[in-house]
């Protein structure tokens, strides 16, 4: 069985707890514009830091795309930008594993 997905909370402080552990000592807004916030190469590994924190609690790929490495939006935006692509792809999951089950 699949843990529940995250509430758009609960991505909100993933994404949070990222940005702190990845650029430290900066205080960060949600209105932060995420293109002004740390430089291309920072951004894609916060990025993939995320991705690799979902995907090791959730079992659920967070598919990012080259256009959210220099999104022009606010942290917010970014986040629930994010988090709807997270759930789209945890909800294609679920149906993929009751269709599993079924086969078994």
């Amino acid at each position: 069985m699949r843990k529940e997905r995250p509430s758009f909370e609960k991505f909100r402080e993933y994404f949070f707890a990222v940005l702190e552990k990845e650029i430290p000592g900066h205080e960060i807004a949600g209105n932060t514009n995420w293109e002004e916030l740390v430089n291309e190469e920072a951004r894609k590994k916060i990025l993939h830091s995320l991705k690799a924190a979902l995907e090791g609690e959730y079992n659920v790929e967070l598919v990012i795309t080259p256009d959210l490495y220099n999104a022009n939006c606010s942290l917010e935006g970014l986040v629930s930008r994010l988090h709807h692509v997270f759930s789209t792809v945890y909800l294609m999951e679920r149906i993929n594993d009751k269709i599993r089950a079924r086969q078994h």
